[in-house]
């Protein structure tokens, strides 16, 4: 959940929201140890027995409202085919006690305006 906090800037989730993806990602944390085809664990993750226990973990009794966090969650490109948009999950390894998040830009060599361009 920290993880997803600290992006909050990044994806603009809100709370629901937030709780319902780290849900995932933990379940997704979970199944990776046992899975390491990630199209099979990406298919195994929205499995309907794996969305029943998110579901009852947020203690929602209608399919109804969790299903329209999903689909905010699609219209938003938190899961996007299918998957969970991969800058959204960390990378941990068993040991992981903590975790970094690295901006990558590409720098495209610009003119600066000048006086004659006025």
């Amino acid at each position: 959940m920290y993880w997803l906090q600290f992006l909050k800037p990044y994806h603009k989730l809100r709370d629901k929201e937030i709780e319902m993806l780290s849900l995932f990602l933990n379940k997704r944390h979970e199944l990776s140890q046992k899975i390491t085809d990630d199209d099979l664990l990406d298919t195994m993750l929205f499995d309907k027995n794996i969305k029943d226990q998110i579901r009852e973990e947020m203690n929602y009794s209608s399919h109804q409202v969790f299903n329209n966090m999903l689909s905010s969650l699609r219209s938003k490109g938190v899961i996007v085919n299918g998957k969970i948009n991969k800058g959204l999950i960390p990378e941990l390894t068993e040991d992981s006690n903590n975790f970094k998040l690295i901006f990558n830009f590409n720098i495209n060599e610009a003119r600066l305006p000048t006086e004659k361009d006025s």
